[in-house]
């Protein structure tokens, strides 16, 4: 018998199936919208285990920011980590980036920062699957660019499609949003990237020991630093 979050998974990943079929005119309607399936309980800190980490990765594949979500699963980076993450920090053919800054609110305007502490400053190693995701992202970022008449060159990784930065809080709508539709509950940002991930492991990237909640030591957390730092 399957638990409630694979139903909930299969019934995401066959109304998003169908969604794109109606597109391209191939049926005239999205049964799978009529059904209504329970939505999973998450307890509060707790994070995605692999088979449900894998599932949501494939359910969504084609959202415009992918790459990030896939970054935050994989990498267990912050969300600041991310949205500040800029393309001179990212080696794609030494797979490796830098996390020299993040991307903040103070007093009500975005602000980069570095890292605090210091140990969150740090080389982060790219599995395959990141370094091939963070490249298609890069075709579609400078598509953007071309199609844009109003192109604001921020070097970020992570942008608008005019590439400027996104606010946090845009991107912690778009989560919601995002959960909401795939049936992830009330997960927050934080615990889908700090949850007992081993999905980069089953991938044949060893970046997360298998049943451990934290990201390995390389990547500058520890559990007290987490405490302090919640975004």
């Amino acid at each position: 018998m399957l638990s409630p979050r694979m139903v909930q998974f299969a019934h995401a990943v066959l109304r998003n199936a169908l969604s794109n079929a109606m597109r391209e005119e191939l049926v005239t309607r999205n049964v799978a919208k009529l059904v209504r399936v329970s939505t999973p309980d998450y307890e509060v800190g707790n994070g995605l285990d692999p088979v449900t980490a894998k599932a949501f990765l494939a359910t969504i594949q084609e959202e415009r920011l992918f790459a990030l979500y896939l970054c935050a699963v994989v990498l267990g980076m912050r969300r600041g980590e991310l949205l500040g993450l800029a393309w001179s920090a990212v080696d794609l053919d030494a797979g490796r980036l830098t996390v020299r800054q993040t991307l903040t609110v103070i007093n009500g305007r975005l602000s980069f920062e570095r890292p605090k502490p210091r140990t969150s400053r740090r080389v982060v190693p790219l599995p395959a699957v990141v370094v091939e995701a963070l490249k298609a992202h890069r075709e579609r970022q400078e598509k953007e660019r071309a199609d844009c008449n109003c192109w604001v060159d921020s070097g970020l990784v992570f942008a608008t499609p005019e590439g400027r930065p996104i606010p946090p809080g845009t991107l912690g709508k778009q989560w919601r949003d995002l959960r909401e539709r795939v049936g992830l509950g009330q997960l927050r940002f934080q615990p889908a990237a700090y949850g007992r991930l081993v999905v980069a492991r089953a991938r044949g990237a060893a970046a997360h020991r298998a049943g451990d909640r934290r990201p390995l030591r390389h990547q500058g957390h520890d559990d007290r630093v987490r405490a302090r730092q919640s975004n």
